[in-house]
């Protein structure tokens, strides 16, 4: 979060500004239920799994709101946004090639599912 607010292009917008000091006011205590309830939240993941007849490589998002938690989103990794930011962030790439790219990628996950 640090870097996302540190060092993106809007880094001196008094949004980020404001959400960054909120971050760091909290970043200890945030961490700390990271830590505290990953392991369960992976178990319950793990558990669902089976009931989802999911095929590929998935990117989940999940929230927290005091005890519960939520998946928020959920994306095959070759849809998902950090998937998409790191296949770009290798160089300047134009938004036919990230087409491109993500296209064939996504053949190559349909090629491997059919053979699942």
């Amino acid at each position: 979060m640090k870097k996302r607010f540190g060092h993106e292009s809007d880094k001196d917008s008094p949004h980020q500004i404001h959400d960054y000091i909120i971050y760091m006011a909290h970043e200890n205590i945030l961490m700390k239920r990271f830590d505290e309830n990953k392991d369960s939240v992976v178990q319950h993941i793990k558990d669902m799994l089976p009931d989802l007849n999911l095929t590929g490589q998935w990117s989940l998002d999940v929230m927290q709101n005091g005890n519960d938690f939520y998946i928020i989103d959920m994306a095959l990794v070759a849809e998902s946004a950090l998937f998409q930011k790191k296949l770009c962030s290798k160089r300047k790439i134009t938004s036919g090639e990230r087409t491109l790219k993500t296209m064939a990628v996504r053949k190559e996950i349909m090629r491997n599912m059919k053979g699942m």
